[in-house]
């Protein structure tokens, strides 16, 4: 959810929209930059001191608020980019804990784990969710978008997929406890169908849900762009 703050990173920004901006100023050379009383100052945003950009003038004469030439579109896809580049990050880390860590061992159930936990890209798929309204509260400026409906639709995905394999890993362990023929490799091999299933079907629904919402908020910034 944080992690939209990167999109004022230059690497999110077009090389034109850098031409003349402070990163290609020499900082030695105190004629390069203007600075007109850019003290910190309270601002209505997430971050309560940071500078006035239009007080500070590069050598070009352009206001650094000015720089970024980005449309609405360009602002939204760089927002998805860096919330899904921090999700990947995070289910990387948490694949190497589940295929070395607590896995049975053993080269080929490392693999097998890992390509089975390849295909529920879970983590990424509710940092896109989440993107739609965040780029929906900060590009489009949606007010009544908050907290609570940038996450709830990735909590209640997580959520779901979370339930349904430690229901199916539920049963299997009432089944092992309380049946008298028990059978524990055909009752795992049922477990796994199961699981792989309810996964997969979970999944696609969070894809087509994610790329509907994506359509739609897309065709609305390009109006918001038309209008510009």
């Amino acid at each position: 959810y944080f992690c939209f703050w990167m999109v004022e990173h230059p690497d999110f920004l077009p090389e034109g929209s850098l031409t003349g901006s402070p990163v290609d100023i020499d900082y030695n050379t105190s004629s390069d930059i203007t600075t007109a009383a850019a003290q910190p100052k309270p601002k209505n945003s997430h971050n309560s001191l940071q500078a006035d950009e239009s007080d500070i003038v590069v050598n070009s004469g352009i206001p650094v608020g000015e720089l970024d030439s980005r449309t609405l579109s360009n602002k939204a896809a760089a927002i998805t980019i860096a919330m899904v580049s921090a999700a990947l990050g995070f289910a990387c880390c948490e694949n190497f804990l589940y295929v070395f860590e607590y896995g049975p061992g053993g080269i080929l159930n490392e693999f097998s784990t890992l390509a089975a936990r390849s295909l529920f890209p879970i983590h990424p798929l509710c940092a896109a969710i989440q993107s739609i309204s965040v780029v929906e509260r900060d590009v489009v400026g949606d007010k009544s978008v908050g907290l609570g409906k940038i996450l709830f639709p990735a909590i209640l995905l997580h959520g779901s997929f979370d339930f349904v394999l430690m229901f199916i890993s539920g049963l299997g362990f009432i089944n092992k406890t309380y049946s008298d023929d028990y059978d524990e490799s055909e009752s795992e091999n049922e477990e796994a169908v199961l699981s792989f299933s309810f996964g997969i079907v979970i999944t696609l629904m969070g894809i087509i849900y994610y790329f509907r919402q994506f359509r739609a908020q897309r065709a609305r910034l390009k109006n918001l762009d038309d209008l510009k």
